[in-house]
């Protein structure tokens, strides 16, 4: 299991096709002993620019770590699919619930910038899909963004944008707020 800490990327420029992020196209935890264990990204901040076609985030494209303390100043654009300025599409394995029903969390977090994709467009991330994990949920609590969000014209239904998330499936929200959208 992978964790990434205390760690400071200014003026990137990311340019690939899916699952595309400043700092990894994709995060995922592990099994230890049977057991999923989520990786841990902690005080990691981020800023310049991102542009793929799917799963297209400011700090990660893809993931299904805990995040704690991070934040992105980006603009992120996703040709094709989900953008979010944090996390582009958080989705865990479905083998996850192993060991137990894991509970997924955003804590601390802040982006600001401009989030731009075809669906699921999030200021902070852009889809959340737990799919068919029985009672695991992403809890995101105490952030914020103020990204500028948009949709590109002409893209197929369904569309979902929001300021701070684009569309959840089992999420929880406390203390957040999302007041970008455009």
């Amino acid at each position: 299991v992978g964790n990434v800490h205390d760690l400071y990327v200014d003026d990137a420029n990311i340019f690939a096709n899916d699952g595309v992020g400043i700092l990894a196209g994709a995060i995922d935890g592990g099994f230890v002993d049977g057991n999923y264990v989520a990786a841990d990204i902690h005080n990691v901040f981020v800023s310049g620019m991102v542009e793929g076609t799917e799963q297209v985030g400011g700090i990660v494209g893809a993931s299904s770590a805990n995040f704690n303390n991070c934040s992105a100043s980006v603009s992120v654009y996703a040709f094709g699919g989900t953008a979010g300025g944090l996390i582009g599409y958080f989705d865990p394995p479905s083998r996850a619930s192993t060991g137990g029903v894991p509970i997924f969390s955003v804590n601390n977090s802040y982006t600001g910038g401009v989030v731009v994709g075809a669906h699921d467009v999030g200021g902070l991330i852009g889809m959340i899909d737990i799919g068919a994990i029985a009672g695991a949920h992403v809890l995101v609590s105490n952030s914020y963004s103020i990204a500028a969000v948009g949709l590109y014209q002409g893209q197929q239904n369904p569309i979902f944008a929001g300021g701070l998330v684009g569309y959840a499936h089992s999420a929880n929200f406390e203390n957040c707020l999302g007041i970008g959208a455009g």
